[in-house]
């Protein structure tokens, strides 16, 4: 290595494909209810993207996640009801 432009060019090449790239707040919207999939099954799955978004806001994340709700019980205790945090939201799915 000759110079620093090499040396950081070397380095780049070597370690930024390691950096973990975080989603954006948008891929939470993107998660859907299956058909026959229970609440529950389709909150872990809406966790395991949620992980990847650090930057999503309560908020976000609960209108992510209702928007992404099949229309079944809980959706309808959810339109009689509007919640905006998460937080809310998880406690409320325990009921289902």
């Amino acid at each position: 290595m000759g110079s620093l432009q090499e040396f950081l060019s070397f380095f780049l090449h070597q370690f930024a494909s390691s950096r973990k790239l975080w989603k954006m707040e948008l891929s939470l919207f993107s998660i859907r209810q299956k058909d026959n999939e229970h609440l529950k099954e389709y909150l872990q799955r809406f966790n395991t993207v949620m992980l990847e978004v650090p930057s999503a806001t309560q908020e976000v994340k609960a209108s992510a996640f209702s928007q992404g709700l099949l229309e079944g019980d809980f959706f309808k205790s959810l339109a009689k009801k509007v919640i905006s945090e998460f937080d809310a939201l998880l406690a409320r799915t325990a009921k289902y």
